[in-house]
């Protein structure tokens, strides 16, 4: 995985979500606030899959909590990163 950074505004473009979805998540969990450099908020790749997880598991109707897809996604860290 590469670690492409973006501004919140490109990731809500490329996620297709909004900027308050995103801080909803962010205070529930499931993304990580990523750090200020000056005005801007520079979101990795992680961010972006995450958002694309949560995304598909609510289309296909899933009803799996904030901390499931925590919990998921941080398991699938730890596994690219060991393998």
């Amino acid at each position: 995985m590469t670690n492409s950074k973006r501004t919140i505004g490109k990731l809500v473009a490329e996620a297709g979500v909004g900027i308050e979805t995103i801080r909803y998540y962010e205070r529930r969990g499931l993304l990580q606030q990523p750090p200020r450099h000056g005005a801007a908020r520079n979101c990795g790749d992680e961010a972006l899959w995450r958002l694309r997880y949560i995304k598909v598991g609510q289309q296909w109707g899933s009803r799996a909590t904030a901390r499931d897809y925590a919990h998921r996604a941080a398991c699938r860290t730890v596994l690219a990163e060991s393998g």
